[in-house]
């Protein structure tokens, strides 16, 4: 991916090297001196200004840099379950355009509004999803199957909705290891985990190395790409990041891979400095692949 560098001025040492001072929040574009601890249990990473979690900031240069310049008049995305991050940042922003954008969620939320010129929202079930075949170019569902209790139907309308080209980004949190669980069956094994956790991971599935399985089940072929490699440890201080900042897409042919993250440059207009993503099948994948 072609991916500006944030430049970030020198780490301290000590406490103060958690969250050095840096450039600027690469989605709202103000100075960020600290930032804000999130979640459950509390990690840094929040904008103070703009409120941008890690996975968001990542998402919207992934869509920005690379993403958007692969698609054409014509081309269609598919939003699962946007976020008010997404409808403002994402969609609102126009970062598909010239592509058209449709929007579905089961329930018309007020941020659904603000999709801007370029969006539009439908009121669906992710496992019904009411599209002829092969109608999207690219498909975002974005941590969103861990709060739909049919999600294996959800991938196989992913998949039967998607072009044989097209790319779906299907990243949500998988445990280092073990099954997917229910929800209600990780609440029985995790007693002290209150409703806030499952509020912000997902109220139906927590999922494990297994989701892959589920995927492939579903007529996909998942690819874990790392997005910012060979990167210092200080580059992700700086930025707010986790150490490793990973996505997994999939698609039912090679070519949409190849149609996103082959060569080509796609970078911001007026960006001169670029990183080239990893396109390397991550060991987990690789390991689940031999073992298949």
């Amino acid at each position: 991916m072609e991916v500006p560098d944030v430049p970030a001025r020198s780490s301290p040492t000590g406490r103060d090297a958690v969250c050095p001072t840096v450039a600027a929040c690469w989605i709202c574009s103000r100075p960020v001196a600290r930032f804000e601890p999130y979640g459950v249990p509390p990690r840094i990473g929040r904008c103070p200004h703009c409120g941008a979690k890690p996975r968001s900031r990542a998402l919207h240069r992934l869509v920005r840099d690379r993403i958007g310049p692969r698609l054409a008049a014509g081309d269609r995305v598919l939003e699962i379950g946007p976020s008010r991050f997404s409808t403002d940042h994402v969609i609102g922003s126009n970062l598909f355009a010239p592509a058209r954008c449709v929007a579905v969620d089961v329930q018309r939320q007020r941020h659904h509004r603000r999709l801007g010129a370029w969006g539009r929202f439908v009121e669906a079930s992710a496992a019904m999803l009411a599209f002829a075949d092969a109608s999207f170019d690219f498909i975002l569902c974005n941590n969103t199957l861990p709060y739909v209790r049919e999600d294996r139907r959800a991938l196989t309308e992913i998949a039967r909705c998607l072009e044989r080209d097209g790319l779906a980004m299907i990243d949500t949190h998988r445990g280092p290891g073990g099954a997917t669980r229910t929800a209600d069956a990780y609440r029985r094994e995790h007693p002290g985990l209150g409703e806030e956790w499952f509020a912000a991971n997902g109220d139906a599935w927590v999922y494990g190395e297994d989701f892959l399985d589920r995927v492939r089940e579903a007529g996909l072929e998942p690819v874990e790409i790392e997005l910012f490699p060979d990167h210092p440890p200080d580059f992700f201080t700086a930025n707010g990041l986790k150490p490793r900042v990973r996505a997994l897409f999939a698609s039912r042919q090679p070519a949409g891979l190849h149609r996103f993250f082959g060569p080509g440059k796609a970078t911001h207009p007026g960006i001169e400095s670029s990183l080239d993503l990893n396109l390397s099948v991550s060991p987990l994948l690789q390991r689940r692949r031999n073992n298949a």
